[in-house]
C-alpha cells in the first residue's frame, strides 16, 4: 500500500498527476517502507540535532509494519504530487479518456 497509494488515490482524483508522477510515488512509498521497516535510520547519527527526537521515533516504529506502511503511504502522495506538478502534463485527449466528459488541465 505504500508504494501504490500515492499513484491510486492522487490519479482517481486529481487530472495533473503525470507518469513521472506516479512512477516517483511508487518508488518513494516503496523505498520509504524499507527503510523504516529494516530500521535503517540510526537515532546516533543525528545526536545533538533538531533531528535526533525524529530519529528516535521512526526507530520505535521500524517493527510496526502498518506504521512503517502509513508514513509511506503519505510520503508516497507527497512525492506523487510534487513531482507531478513540475512535469508536464498528460495530453488532453488522454485526460478526455480517463475522465470522460470532463475538461482537460491546461498549461
Amino acid at each position: 500500500m505504500s508504494a501504490f497509494s500515492g499513484p491510486v488515490i492522487l490519479g482517481c482524483l486529481w487530472k495533473r498527476v503525470t507518469r513521472a508522477g506516479a512512477y516517483a510515488g511508487l518508488v518513494i512509498g516503496l523505498l520509504s517502507f524499507l527503510v523504516l521497516h529494516i530500521n535503517v535510520i540510526q537515532p546516533a547519527w543525528f545526536k545533538g540535532t533538531v533531528f535526533f527526537t525524529a530519529a528516535q521515533w521512526l526507530e520505535a516504529e521500524s517493527p510496526n509494519p502498518m506504521s512503517c506502511a502509513a508514513i509511506g503511504e503519505c510520503l508516497s502522495v507527497a512525492g506523487t504530487w510534487l513531482v507531478s506538478l513540475f512535469t508536464r502534463p498528460l495530453t488532453a485527449d488522454h485526460i478526455e479518456t480517463l475522465f470522460p466528459g470532463t475538461h482537460a488541465v491546461r498549461d
